[in-house]
């Protein structure tokens, strides 16, 4: 599947039921708040930033204190970023650790001729499955 795909599937797999909303609005607005409270704390940056992060963060907690259902779009907007992040960062992280680990693993043993396995074909045939003689029962039933 591509990941436009994925994205997809997982929009349409969201929870978009009035407690997610409201929960996602306090979250957001909360942190927004706290950002607004460090900004200006600190000093350095614009008040500008402080004064946005405030008033988009109260209007938040205000929408999901009282219509967190028009909370819904920025709520799939938000996701649908977290989920195509998240989607990258997941094949960057496997091809890393793929790439970066089971390589030169791989290229080791190749190189040192070991086996983890031990698999070889047996009688000189080019297949792994065994024959099994016509005449012998096999109970299923006791493999133990």
């Amino acid at each position: 599947m591509s990941w436009i795909e994925d994205v997809k599937q997982e929009l349409d797999e969201l929870d978009t039921s009035r407690k997610a909303l409201g929960k996602f609005g306090i979250l957001m607005g909360c942190i927004l708040v706290g950002l607004a409270v460090f900004l200006s704390w600190r000093g350095r940056y614009s008040p500008l930033c402080s004064y946005i992060s405030g008033s988009v963060g109260i209007l938040l907690l205000v929408l999901a204190a009282a219509v967190p259902q028009a909370l819904r779009i920025p709520y799939k907007v938000w996701m649908m970023v977290a989920f195509v992040m998240g989607w990258l960062v997941s094949r960057t992280l496997l091809m890393l650790i793929f790439y970066a680990v089971l390589t030169p693993v791989a290229l080791t043993a190749r190189l040192l001729k070991k086996r983890f396995l031990d698999i070889r074909f047996k009688d000189g045939s080019d297949s792994y499955w065994l024959r099994r003689d016509a005449g012998k029962r096999v109970d299923y039933e006791k493999m133990y």
